[in-house]
């Protein structure tokens, strides 16, 4: 079995050949590569090699589909996507392999790829770009590969704008040291994941046209399902850029409108916080790499208005394991507060002894996540909190807790309790709160995060037995 396979989506690629030839030459590890002809046959046609596999697909079916028909025929453990028109570092494969991790999308440093030149004849030479007769001497002219990775620019940090769109970032490059550095995006081109994450967060999402944003979804989804994008400076890999068109163009249908709907998909899943997957807001990727060339405070407090439905906070760390359920009842305050105050929090509603009495419970549709856990049921409880926001409450006179709750009529703990928290919403009363299975999987000290109440029903989290890890509002 592999370790690593390399998938390679490609139509009408006059370089697929020379690209295979050099992963070939440059693997170290037990890597294999898996190449769709998507539309086209190669020409010239690609020499047999036991670690190559070739599909062909007499009609396209798009670059991300033949991405995804790759990765599914591998068995190895990571997935290492590249462009048909790629030259790499030695033992490239062993270097990233080295330092991934499960939750990491890996790149290497960027490099350009001088691939060919023009020759005529009289030996005149002119840069790769389309062809045509010399412009020295007027004699027609042939392709000469050269096939050189070239040492400068060499590129380490990308960002997106706010419209979606990549950009090179290399002040952020020349602050960063080490072998392995953060970035807000990259360039799309080559990228290692586990195979496993290559699935579970659709990074080929067919949901997209064929072409463009890739770097920008990849990193997206990266992020904000809590993993990290970094780039290994160990190692490089070279790409030639279709910046001249003619003979090398986009081998897809690419029009405008087909990217600016690639555009728009993107901001409707990620800036608005629409990916199901999804356990940060936009704005907190945003906040992580601020400040961002391109973008205004404006926009990152927009971000944020529409971010108020993400709230975290962590098991505490004295809750005994066996607990499976965190019940989290509504008190009423002001929404929009930067911090929340010192409230009440007392367990009498548990166990249905005190004003705050958990009333008429029902079911509620909808989704609910607990640590990118699916919650096997949500439910809503009508509960009356008039006693929550006493003026002791408010100015932090008192601070209630387990052995000391704000309601005198609490009585002695049960083994085992679930674990009230105080959600901050400005709603009337009765309001509700939110109970959730935690899972078996689900032990002290692990981060929780619940998703699923609207904007203007944002919450603030006050656990009972722990500190706020994260209050978004």
């Amino acid at each position: 079995m592999y370790e690593l396979t390399v998938i390679i989506p490609a139509r009408s690629e006059m370089f697929l050949g020379r690209t295979i030839q050099d992963l070939l030459e440059h693997k170290e590890g037990n890597t294999e590569i898996i190449a769709v002809l998507d539309g086209k046959w190669a020409e010239p046609p690609i020499p047999d090699h036991p670690d190559l596999t070739l599909i062909h697909h007499p009609v396209s079916i798009g670059q991300r589909a033949a991405a995804n028909e790759a990765a599914r025929l591998s068995n190895a453990k990571y997935i290492m996507k590249v462009d048909a028109h790629c030259a790499f570092d030695q033992g490239f494969d062993v270097k990233m392999m080295r330092l991934m991790e499960d939750d990491i999308t890996m790149v290497p440093v960027l490099r350009n790829l001088h691939a060919f030149d023009w020759v005529c004849p009289e030996g005149h030479r002119r840069y790769q770009g389309p062809s045509g007769p010399c412009v020295e001497c007027g004699k027609p002219t042939i392709i000469d590969v050269v096939w050189i990775a070239k040492r400068n620019p060499q590129s380490v940090a990308y960002r997106f704008d706010t419209d979606l769109h990549f950009q090179y970032w290399n002040d952020l490059g020349k602050r960063q040291k080490g072998d392995l550095t953060e970035t807000m995006s990259i360039q799309g081109s080559c990228f290692m994941v586990t195979r496993r994450k290559y699935f579970e967060l659709d990074l080929c999402s067919e949901e997209f046209h064929s072409w463009g944003q890739q770097g920008t979804q990849i990193s997206c989804t990266t992020w904000l399902s809590g993993g990290r994008v970094l780039v290994n400076r160990t190692t490089w890999y070279a790409h030639l850029f279709r910046t001249a068109g003619g003979d090398f163009g986009f081998p897809y249908e690419n029009p405008m409108s087909k990217v600016m709907e690639n555009r728009k998909l993107s901001k409707e899943l990620f800036l608005n916080n629409k990916w199901p997957k999804q356990k940060l807001p936009s704005y907190w990727l945003l906040e992580k790499f601020w400040p961002v060339p391109g973008w205004e405070q404006k926009d990152l407090d927009d971000l944020k208005l529409v971010g108020r439905n993400f709230v975290e906070f962590s098991i505490p760390n004295s809750m005994p394991e066996s607990v499976t359920n965190l019940t989290m009842p509504v008190s009423a305050i002001d929404v929009g507060r930067e911090k929340m105050p010192p409230l009440a929090v007392g367990h009498s509603g548990l166990f249905g002894t005190g004003a705050n009495a958990t009333q008429d419970i029902s079911s509620m549709s909808g989704e609910s996540k607990v640590a990118g856990i699916e919650t096997s049921s949500v439910t809503t409880n009508m509960v009356n909190n008039r006693n929550v926001l006493t003026k002791v409450a408010r100015n932090g006179t008192v601070q209630p807790s387990i052995d000391n709750p704000m309601n005198t009529n609490f009585g002695s703990i049960e083994p085992n309790p679930s674990i009230s928290v105080v959600v901050g919403i400005s709603i009337p009363n009765p309001t509700p709160s939110i109970a959730v299975d935690c899972g078996p999987r689900k032990k002290s000290g692990d981060k929780l995060r619940v998703k699923g109440i609207d904007n203007k029903h944002s919450p603030h989290i006050v656990p009972h037995l722990g500190s706020v890890e994260r209050a978004d509002i």
